[in-house]
């Protein structure tokens, strides 16, 4: 058995564009009820997972840095590309096995 198995239509799938802001990721995280979502560039090409941890670290490293109190409105300019690990989760082909995949 392969992944395609297990992959859903992008059209069922909620997922967040890495130049949304950091607001608008968590508000949709938020209303979705997720704690990670996938993220697609502007081409709809998949660049990785965004999770709450991701903006709880990038917040608390920032009220570190500035020594300031950090809220969502100092932040509205930062894009989820500049919080995003990209190397932490890679795509996989369509044709991999599950045996690979684990």
């Amino acid at each position: 058995m392969n992944v395609a198995f297990f992959l859903r239509p992008k059209f069922n799938v909620t997922y967040i564009y890495e130049n949304d802001s950091i607001r608008a990721g968590l508000e949709k995280m938020k209303y979705h009820g997720y704690t990670a979502m996938p993220v697609i560039n502007e081409n709809n090409e998949y660049v990785g997972i965004v999770s709450e941890g991701d903006f709880l670290w990038y917040l608390v490293d920032k009220q570190t840095e500035t020594l300031e109190k950090v809220n969502l409105k100092s932040v509205e300019d930062v894009k989820i590309k500049d919080i995003l690990k990209k190397d932490r989760d890679p795509s996989i082909g369509i044709t991999m096995s599950v045996d690979e995949l684990l």
